[in-house]
């Protein structure tokens, strides 16, 4: 299990990183924060067996607004619907991957 996040960055420039980890994502704000002369803040997080499919989709899907890295310039309808989105793909990486948790191996 692990983490989909969104994090701002109090700028004039409206960034937001989409990211994943294993662990809390105040601690990962924590070791972003460091070296960055903008305030970041913890947006959303969205949990999931799938974290890392999910955030390639999102990287995907918001490349035409990618500043920097996994910094992105999103509009406040991509920034409230954070996590309808995640949950789509997720949804859609699930419908491939069957649950082998239902089978006796």
């Amino acid at each position: 299990m692990g983490i989909v996040y969104l994090l701002g960055e109090f700028s004039d420039c409206g960034r937001f990183k989409i990211g994943i980890s294993k662990n809390p994502v105040n601690r990962r704000l924590k070791q972003l924060q460091t070296g960055n002369s903008n305030e970041i803040f913890i947006v959303n997080e969205y949990k999931t067996k799938n974290y890392k499919e999910v955030e390639r989709f999102l990287h995907r899907k918001y490349y035409s607004d990618k500043a920097l890295g996994e910094w992105f310039e999103l509009s406040h309808e991509d920034v409230v619907n954070f996590i309808k989105t995640a949950k789509h793909y997720d949804d859609l990486v699930n419908s491939f991957i069957p649950d082998i948790t239902k089978y006796d191996i």
